[in-house]
Formats: structure tokens, C-alpha cells, sequence
């Protein structure tokens, strides 16, 4: 049985908060909206082969496997590859943490990976990547 990984990659840095006009949501407020949208039917309609995870950078703090001197800084992992639940729309919606930090996408791009690669092969079942 082929299993399903969507990996959600998200800044959360001042750039995405901090807006500039009042009165309009901010980038940050707008993405979470987008990803609730997009994580909604998975949790209506769950599928035991369909996982999800989930990235930030720009956090405050550094939270994932492959942050060491000083290397891959800012970038949290939120959320292991696990099947859609009530806590990961309730993260997205309401717990969303708000960063302070310039980080960079691509490292969090390759902690993504990293973190999609480990998964992979602890399984025993052949993998295939798509993009």
C-alpha cells in the first residue's frame, strides 16, 4: 500500500505578520486560512495512507534535527509525519506562534526533505517522490 506525505513549509517570520496598511490581515493570518482550507477535507474524509507535516521558519526558537553550530537556525518542525487530526487545525488556526526571526526558506526546505527522507525509509515499502 503507497502511502501520501504532504510536507507544509511556512514563514512565520515579521515579514508575514507585521502589516503595513491597517485593517488588513496580515500574510500570516491569510496563509493559515489558505492551509485550514487545504487541510479541512483531509479531516472530513481521513485516509490511513494519507500523513501530513509540518515546518515553520522565522520562529523564535530552533526546533529540528539538523540544527547544530549554528546551521539550520530558526526553523521548527511543528509536526511529525502523522495522519490529519483536530490538534493540527486547531494548531493552524489558533497556535500559530509569530517569530521574530529572519530565517532562511531553503533551510527549511532541507529539513523538509530530511525529515520526508527519514520517514521514508523506515518503512520497509519501496517509496516514490513526486514534486
Amino acid at each position: 500500500m503507497s502511502k501520501e506525505l504532504t510536507m507544509y513549509i511556512l514563514d512565520v517570520g515579521p515579514g508575514m505578520w507585521k502589516d503595513g496598511d491597517l485593517g488588513k490581515s496580515s500574510y500570516l493570518s491569510k496563509a493559515s486560512e489558505i492551509l485550514e482550507l487545504m487541510l479541512h477535507p483531509k479531516l472530513s474524509h481521513p485516509k490511513k495512507s494519507e500523513e501530513v507535516a509540518f515546518v515553520v521558519f522565522g520562529s523564535d526558537e530552533t526546533d529540528n534535527i539538523l540544527a547544530f553550530n549554528d546551521e539550520y537556525q530558526h526553523v521548527s518542525v511543528l509536526r511529525e509525519p502523522k495522519n490529519v487530526d483536530l490538534e493540527l487545525l486547531l494548531m493552524m488556526t489558533s497556535q500559530l506562534a509569530k517569530g521574530n526571526a529572519e530565517a532562511d526558506a531553503l533551510d527549511a526546505i532541507i529539513v523538509g526533505i530530511d525529515m520526508m527522507q527519514q520517514h521514508c525509509n523506515k518503512d520497509d515499502t519501496p517509496s516514490a517522490w513526486y514534486s
